[in-house]
């Protein structure tokens, strides 16, 4: 079957480009309104493998953006990946993979989902105490402290409670204090 602009299309998802761009039945695809690292960026194995478990030996379905028809300045089409009925750009972003690619808000269909984290309404405050307010990774409103996850600076002062990260990288001042045994690591899922 193909990729096809407003309908959503079984496929099979074969090759695992990077973290936000995959191939599903030889058409090119890349995924709407989310952002993950580049080869050699710190974080590009992990959002490349996270997509890979979700998707591979599986059935897909792609919906592609009508506000992107045509696809991008790569000649991908663009579009949401369902994995056996998990929406793939979604699951980027909660899981803190992704950021919210904000320069497409104002023409993707998807924008005003919930998931897309585009305007300021969309975003609750689990979303924002999470860390997971991508918008301010794009913005630059991440502490340095935690290179591989968004953690907006304080205030708030957060704990790993008020966070859904866990077991991430920790550099500098750590100004949330999440790395009590100073290991390098934040948020241990399981404490020593």
């Amino acid at each position: 079957m193909q990729v096809v602009n407003n309908n959503k299309s079984e496929v099979n998802v074969h090759t695992f480009v990077d973290g936000d761009t995959l191939d599903v039945n030889n058409v090119r695809v890349r995924l709407a309104l989310v952002d993950t690292h580049e080869r050699g960026e710190d974080g590009y194995a992990s959002a490349k493998g996270f997509v890979k478990n979700l998707c591979l030996g599986g059935d897909a379905e792609v919906d592609i953006d009508d506000g992107q028809r045509g696809g991008d300045r790569y000649g991908r089409e663009v579009g949401v990946v369902y994995c056996n009925g998990v929406n793939v750009n979604s699951e980027l972003l909660k899981k803190g993979y992704a950021i919210t690619y904000t320069d497409y808000c104002e023409v993707s269909e998807f924008a005003n989902d919930g998931w897309a984290i585009c305007y300021p309404t969309n975003v609750n405050a689990s979303d924002s105490v999470a860390g997971n307010t991508t918008t301010e990774k794009k913005q630059g409103n991440c502490d340095p402290s935690y290179p591989d996850v968004c953690i907006p600076p304080p205030p708030p002062d957060l704990d790993c409670s008020d966070i859904s990260q866990k077991d991430f990288k920790v550099n500098g001042s750590d100004p949330h204090r999440f790395d009590n045994n100073n290991d390098g690591t934040g948020c241990e899922s399981e404490e020593s």
